[in-house]
C-alpha cells in the first residue's frame, strides 16, 4: 500500500508540507516507512475500521459496534474524526455503486476492489440513510456536551437504520423482539 495518499491528504496537497511530513515519518520510523506506521504517525484511522463498523451495522450487532468504537476511541480517535471519516467512507461506497466510477476514489489501489465489492453488497437506500444520519450527527456533535455518548448514539442509530429508508425519515427497526439492544 502506498504511503503517498495519507501524506498528501494530511498536507492538503501542499508539496512543501508533504515533504516535511515524509521527512518526519522517515525519521520517526528509522527509514522503515510502511502504510500502517504512516497512518499511525499522521493520526489517521485505518479504513479497515470503517469496513468493520459497516459490517457490525449491517448485521445489526450493536454490542460489536460499540466495542469496536471503544477500541477506536481508546486509540485516541475522537468522535468527530470518526464521524467525518465514516461520512467519507459512505460517500466512497456510493461512488463505487457503479464500478466505472471507482477510479474517482482517492484511496490506495488495494482498497478500491474492497470498496467496489462492499458497494455491490450494500443496499443503496441503507447507504443514503447512513449518510444522512452521520451528516446530521456531525453537525450536532459540535454542540454536544458528551461527545462519546453522542457518537455511540450515532452507532446505535446506524445499526438499526431501516434499509431502503433513503434518508427521508428516522425510523429504526429492532433486531430482537425482546426489545434488547
Amino acid at each position: 500500500q502506498t504511503c503517498a495518499l495519507p501524506i498528501s491528504e494530511k498536507s492538503e496537497g501542499c508539496l512543501r508540507d508533504a515533504l516535511s511530513i515524509l521527512d518526519k515519518i522517515v525519521s520517526f520510523t528509522e527509514g522503515n516507512l510502511t502504510y500502517t506506521n504512516t497512518l499511525e504517525h499522521l493520526n489517521i484511522l485505518d479504513e479497515s475500521y470503517y469496513f468493520r463498523l459497516l459490517d457490525c451495522m449491517l448485521q445489526q450487532q450493536v454490542a460489536d459496534a460499540m466495542i469496536l468504537y471503544n477500541e477506536i476511541h481508546h486509540r485516541g480517535f475522537e468522535g468527530e474524526m470518526v464521524l467525518d471519516g465514516f461520512a467519507e467512507f459512505i460517500r466512497n461506497l456510493l461512488v463505487c455503486k457503479d464500478a466505472k466510477s471507482a477510479g474517482l476514489l482517492m484511496v490506495p489501489e488495494d482498497f478500491k476492489s474492497g470498496y467496489v465489492e462492499q458497494a455491490s453488497k450494500t443496499d443503496t437506500g441503507w447507504l443514503l440513510t447512513a449518510l444522512s444520519i452521520v451528516t446530521d450527527n456531525i453537525i450536532q456533535h459540535r454542540q454536544s456536551r458528551n461527545k462519546k455518548l453522542h457518537t455511540e448514539l450515532w452507532l446505535i442509530k446506524n445499526v438499526y437504520a431501516k434499509s431502503g429508508d433513503s434518508g427521508n425519515s428516522r425510523q429504526w427497526i429492532k433486531k430482537k423482539t425482546d426489545g434488547s439492544i
